[in-house]
Order: structure tokens, then C-alpha cells, then sequence
């Protein structure tokens, strides 16, 4: 089964690539500088996985994409397995607990968390998170017992070098620590990643991105909209997602109304915990990122939809314990969402990303030599420039594209022109209309007034390749000479000297 989704996984995803947060690591971070290591991404220590994509670009550059999405689906995988594991601990069915983990496997509800690779952040905090509560989730008997209590302090120190995810896990794993084995262990055991935390809080630069903080109020919205999104997408439609609420919370009453407080401390604490983790992660996530986000957004149901899934599995255990009819249907209640999460799986069009016109860019960029601080994706930050993504080339991480490509063609005009828009004030002194065909060389102007105008290289090897030039914009040759022929419609002007 596991072999199976993750061939899934790969496959719905292999249009995925590097987008908009992985740029700023790779090209705003460097192992060399301490600094940029630990500085805050959107208010969240993101320590270890900002080491683990630049040890990777190290070695695999931007040439493929599959290193850095086997680091989340790694951590995907993982809690899976803990899940399982908690599940099996709580005395769930054995069918029923396949099939939460079958479900769980592909949740293309939760995609961004599944399969592209930044989300190790949230994916490997919630992954720590769980192996620590795993670790100690057991009777404090045998000879062990010391060792699983050193791991949880190690995986709960992972967790929070991951995202701030980690830290809204320690006080479930704590509690669990404190019911099973008192206080002053569970201390103990928090207190390793409560002060590397800390540590990072003092040491961190103050973060440049950061969203104001919703008031409660709005956080109670946003988080009772995240969860009710959870169980309507997990579920594929929102009948399923309400029956699935109604299950949980019919089942979970019958295990506090008809279970003495020595099991329900004994089996179903840890699952019961992390359904209370559950609403508060929704708080938290609703308090400090309402103002942002919505309540829909995939990485958070991934998060809320694990944390639950436990307590789904055993309240849906409960309700049809002994009667196989009751669990045939419990079972389905979990298989019948798969085929839906399997078709969300694939990364929407504008996380895809556009490898052959990084490349592109990259290589031509290296050739020409020009406009190597311009930012050809503003979206992804100032790191991201012509300039490091020639030396990415230079250095052998990208790869060579054939001389046909059309991109290359698109990179060489993008490249060899910068425009100015007129609100800049550079100007077009003695304006005279030009022909159809522009022979430009560096340093020419020419100016573009009323509509957009398509302009094309004659004798290119992509004769079809053409860029658009803004109306009403003053664009200056870097690179030449260039022969340009007129595609569109709109009048261009020959700017004097």
C-alpha cells in the first residue's frame, strides 16, 4: 500500500517543481552565512529544512526536483506510520485502521503537504511531533524507557527547527508525558526543544514577513471554518465531510459516556489529546494567519485532518464494534473520499512551475551577460536574479537546453531589451516613427504609445517566439545588435541620442 501511493504521489505530481518559497531559500540562504540559516520565514523557524535544501542544491542544483519532494514525502510517510501506530495502540479494528492510514496515504486534500517539497517544513514539524509522542506513548517500564524519553526530546528539538508547527506539538506530548509518568518527567523531556526555541527566538534576525494577528473572535471563525474545509474536502463533498463530523462526534461520546477514566487514560489519552490539538492548531493557525490566508487553504487541512484522524478511527471503532455490516460501512465511510484525494493530488497549475524557462533564462543569462540584476519572478523575493541563476548555470546546476528550444529565443529578448515603463521619467527625447522592421544596437531606444506592441528577432531560430512590450514604455537595447520585426499592431517610436 505504501509503495503504491507513493508511486501515486509521484506520478500526479510530476509536473511539480521549484515555486515561490523554495527560491527564496535556495537563493536568499547560504550554509556559509549563519545568519540567513536561522532567520525567520514568515515568523517560523525553518533551521532544519533551509539546511536540507541547500545541502541538496549542493549536489542535485536545479537540474531535478525529485531529491527535495522525497524530503517531504519522507515526512509524510512518517506520519503516516505514526498515526498507525497510535491507532493500533488505541484498539481500532485492524480494517477500519488500513483504512484511515489508505486514505490518509493520498490525501490530495492536504497535497501541498504530501508532495511539494517546502512543506517539510509543516510535514516534518507534525512528523517529529507525532514520533515523539509515539515514543512515549507506552507503560514507563523496561530498560528502554530512558532512551525513548531522550528521543522525544530529540524528535520535539526537530520539530520546532522545522516550523512553528513543532511547537504547538510539545504541549500534547508533554501532557501525555505528565499522565503517564507525572510532572516533573514530562519537564524533563520539554525542556530540551522549549529552550532551543528560545534560543533561536534571541539569536533570529527579525523577521521580514509576518502577518498581523487576527483578533479572537475572527481566530474562532477561522478556525471553525478550517475545520468544518477539513472534513468536507478530506471527505470529497460535503455530505461526507457532515457525516464524518456526526461519526466523530457520536463516537467520541459514546467512548467518554461509556469508558471508566482508567482506560480512556490508558488507550484513548493520546488520541483524545490530539483532538484537542486539533482545535487549537486551527486557533492558532486562524490568530496568526487569518489576515493572509483562507480557511481552505490545503496545508492547513493536512494538519488538522491528521491530527483527527486518530480520534475518527476509534469513534468510528466504537460505533460499530462487533457488528461486521457496521464495519464494512465505517470502512467505506474512509475508502470512498480516495478516488476524489487522489484526483486533488496534482499541484494546481500555478505551483507547477516552468523548468525550461528557469533554464532558459539561466543559460542565457550566462551567455549574454546582461541585466543580471533584474528579478525575472518579483513574486518569489529580490534573491532571485539573472545573475544567480547565470552562476547556477556556470556552476553546472541547471541544465543545457538544445539551441531550437523557443525558450531560449524568449530569453534572449526578455534579456537583451530593459524596458521603463513612463512613470519612471527615463523619456523618449526627438520621438520618430519607425518602419516595420528595427535595427537596434546597444544603447538605441525606442518607445511603444497607446497599445502593446509584439516584437520578434528576423532569422531567429524560433521565428514564432515573440514578447509583449507594455504600452506607453521606453525599452533600451543591453545587448545587440538586434534585427526586430513588428507582430502586433501598435506604433513603436525611434528615440533620438
Amino acid at each position: 500500500m505504501v509503495i503504491v501511493s507513493v508511486a501515486v504521489i509521484r506520478w500526479r505530481n510530476r509536473t511539480q517543481f521549484f515555486f515561490q518559497d523554495e527560491w527564496s531559500v535556495l537563493a536568499g540562504r547560504s550554509l556559509s552565512d549563519v545568519s540567513s540559516i536561522i532567520e525567520p520565514h514568515w515568523g517560523h523557524n525553518i533551521v532544519l529544512p533551509a539546511v536540507a535544501y541547500l545541502s541538496l542544491f549542493e549536489v542535485f542544483g536545479l537540474r531535478e526536483y525529485a531529491p527535495y519532494q522525497a524530503l517531504v514525502i519522507g515526512a509524510h510517510l512518517v506520519v503516516v506510520g505514526c498515526l498507525r501506530v497510535i491507532m493500533v495502540r488505541a484498539g481500532v479494528h485492524t480494517w477500519i485502521t488500513l483504512s484511515a492510514c489508505a486514505l490518509m496515504l493520498v490525501l490530495g486534500a492536504g497535497q501541498p503537504n504530501v508532495s511539494w517539497g517546502f512543506q517539510v517544513t509543516l510535514t516534518g514539524s507534525l512528523a517529529f511531533g507525532l514520533l515523539a509522542l509515539v515514543l512515549i506513548d507506552r507503560d514507563p517500564t523496561g530498560p528502554r524507557e530512558v532512551w525513548r524519553r531522550v528521543g522525544a526530546a530529540l524528535s520535539l528539538t526537530v520539530a520546532v527547527l522545522c516550523s512553528g508547527v513543532g511547537l504547538l506539538l510539545v504541549a500534547p506530548v508533554g501532557l501525555i508525558l505528565a499522565l503517564r509518568r507525572g510532572w516533573a518527567v514530562a519537564a524533563a523531556v520539554v525542556a530540551l526543544p522549549v529552550a532551543t526555541y528560545g534560543a533561536w527566538l534571541i539569536a533570529a534576525p527579525d523577521s521580514q514577513n509576518s502577518a498581523p494577528a487576527t483578533d479572537p473572535i475572527g481566530a474562532m471563525g477561522f478556525a471553525f471554518r478550517l475545520v468544518y474545509f477539513t472534513f468536507t474536502r478530506v471527505g470529497g463533498n460535503a455530505l461526507l465531510g457532515w457525516t464524518l463530523i456526526v461519526a466523530l462526534a457520536a463516537g467520541i461520546g459514546v467512548v467518554v459516556a461509556k469508558t471508566s477514566w482508567s482506560q480512556i487514560r490508558s488507550r484513548y489519552a493520546t488520541t483524545l489529546v490530539l483532538l484537542a490539538s486539533a482545535a487549537v492548531v486551527a486557533l492558532a493557525i486562524g490568530r496568526s494567519r487569518a489576515t493572509i490566508s483562507d480557511a481552505y487553504e490545503p496545508r492547513y487541512i493536512y494538519l488538522i485532518a491528521a491530527l483527527a484522524l486518530p480520534a475518527l478511527a476509534v469513534a468510528l471503532d466504537r460505533l460499530t464494534r462487533g457488528n461486521a455490516p457496521l464495519i464494512a460501512l465505517g470502512c467505506g465511510l474512509l475508502l470512498i473520499p480516495i478516488p476524489a484525494n487522489i484526483g486533488a493530488l496534482a499541484p494546481p497549475p500555478s505551483r507547477a512551475g516552468d523548468p525550461l524557462l528557469v533554464y532558459a533564462l539561466a543559460q542565457q543569462g550566462a551567455r549574454m551577460g546582461t541585466r543580471r540584476d533584474f528579478r525575472p519572478f518579483p513574486d518569489v523575493g529580490k534573491a532571485v536574479t539573472i545573475g544567480w541563476l547565470a552562476d547556477t548555470y556556470q556552476s553546472g546546476r541547471t541544465r543545457q537546453l538544445p539551441a531550437d528550444e523557443p525558450l531560449l529565443e524568449f530569453a534572449l529578448l526578455n534579456l537583451a531589451m530593459e524596458p521603463f515603463p513612463d512613470v519612471w521619467g527615463i523619456g523618449c527625447p526627438d520621438p520618430r516613427p519607425a518602419s516595420t522592421d528595427l535595427h537596434l544596437r546597444v544603447g538605441d531606444r525606442f518607445h511603444t504609445t497607446g497599445s502593446e506592441v509584439r516584437l520578434a528577432r528576423t532569422r531567429s531560430p524560433a521565428p514564432s517566439t515573440d514578447i509583449a512590450i507594455p504600452a506607453d514604455t521606453t525599452v533600451e537595447v543591453v545587448w545587440g545588435p538586434l534585427t526586430l520585426e513588428q507582430v502586433g499592431t501598435g506604433p513603436v517610436l525611434l528615440c533620438g541620442p
